[in-house]
């Protein structure tokens, strides 16, 4: 009994949850307060609920991600945040409301050359874009992987009242970025805010 349940378990995980989803076409999400028209042959991570996570050939190859963030609620955990000692130590520099996108762009610059995951950081492009009809920032930087590949990054960044959205895309700089870059700039450009007030 106890192995026929085992059984059913695992078959169950294999086929009933798919991780992976198909996507193309429209995507709209009111939770992440965002719509946006996705490549055919794509698929989206299944299991994240707060950011659009998607991928043509595996994660590992290529991956798109786009989030939103509440930068109030950010700045609030910061700040509550304890130590120790019961007293609050300063918080790391954060992107705030009102920032500028160079600004933001600087940030997020530093924050790719402070975590261990992206070695050996160096910024191909920084310079302003148009997102959702509103001013922010492109950055594309190369680097490599703990395992020694070389990658690339392509961060689209936005600041609109409380909340900053970003778009990332990052894969092998030999084959894998250039060859999804097209798509990459697709999404960005039907890249839509729904509310910005909530």
């Amino acid at each position: 009994m106890k192995k026929t349940v085992l059984i059913c378990i695992i078959i169950l995980c294999i086929t009933g949850c798919a991780t992976w989803v198909k996507v193309g076409g429209p995507f709209e999400s009111q939770d992440l307060g965002f719509s946006v028209d996705l490549p055919e042959g794509w698929r989206r991570y299944a299991w994240i609920i707060d950011a659009l996570c998607i991928t043509r050939d595996g994660g590992l190859l290529q991956g798109v991600r786009i989030k939103r963030t509440d930068l109030i609620k950010e700045i609030e955990a910061a700040n509550n945040k304890k130590y120790g000692s019961g007293s609050e130590q300063p918080s790391k520099k954060k992107i705030t409301p009102g920032m500028l996108p160079q600004e933001a762009a600087e940030h997020c610059i530093d924050h790719l050359h402070a975590s261990p995951q992206y070695m050996g950081v160096t910024v191909i492009a920084n310079e302003p874009a148009v997102i959702s009809g509103l001013p922010g920032f492109k950055i594309i930087c190369a680097f490599r992987s703990q395992t020694g590949l070389k990658k690339r990054i392509l961060t689209y960044g936005l600041i609109t009242g409380k909340w900053y959205y970003e778009i990332t895309y990052d894969a092998p700089e030999r084959y894998y970025f250039p060859r999804f870059l097209i798509d990459v700039e697709k999404i960005k450009d039907s890249f839509r805010i729904l509310d910005e007030k909530t």
